[in-house]
């Protein structure tokens, strides 16, 4: 369908000229093609694209998201759940926590062994390289590797510790307390 023009105020339209008011004598002339008629479906089309380009980053973005908050959540595997899923962690570099077990620390120039459980489970651990200052038997720890073998290779260790600090004293210790601060019963 086309679109009708009406003369401006003056009774003709712009550039109007002849006695009839109209270079063709039809002041009720149809738009030519490419003006008025077509543009709103320009901005229809646009539109529609906006539209497209929008939920498409906000797929992306709630996708990203959605990766990252579930990688984050997943901070690390225990010694229970890894020794389930050994086939599946095979190969993959993920972290491990578990307790140092006493009588297992064992140093060999820059390597050292120990095993990590919890409860009964156990994994044998070989670090490369020098532990923090406050790796020690009893604490727990996280590792960073992958298992070879029946092994937990590991090239970073972290000191799971708590968020308690307490001002060192001299002397000892309040009767009913611990050296972590926790009352005993």
């Amino acid at each position: 369908m086309t679109e009708l023009q009406a003369p401006p105020s003056g009774g003709t339209p712009s550039g109007a000229s002849g006695p009839e008011g109209s270079r063709d004598g039809n002041w009720l002339a149809p738009t030519p093609p490419g003006r008025g008629a077509a543009r709103p479906r320009v901005r229809r089309r646009a539109s529609w694209r906006l539209w497209a380009v929008a939920v498409v980053l906000a797929g992306a973005a709630g996708f990203l998201l959605y990766k990252g908050i579930g990688t984050s959540l997943d901070y690390y595997v225990t010694v229970r759940q890894a020794l389930a899923d050994k086939t599946k962690l095979a190969g993959r570099t993920f972290r491990l926590k578990g307790i140092v077990q006493p009588g297992t620390v064992h140093h060999q120039g820059d390597i050292v062994d120990f095993t990590v459980a919890e409860g009964r489970d156990r994994i044998a651990v070989e670090n490369i390289g020098e532990p923090p200052q406050l790796f020690q038997v009893g604490i727990p720890v996280i590792v960073q590797g992958t298992f070879v073998g029946s092994t937990f290779v590991s090239h970073e260790v972290i000191v799971d510790h708590t968020g308690n600090y307490l001002p060192s004293r001299d002397g000892p210790l309040p009767k009913g307390t611990s050296a972590t601060g926790v009352t005993q019963r």
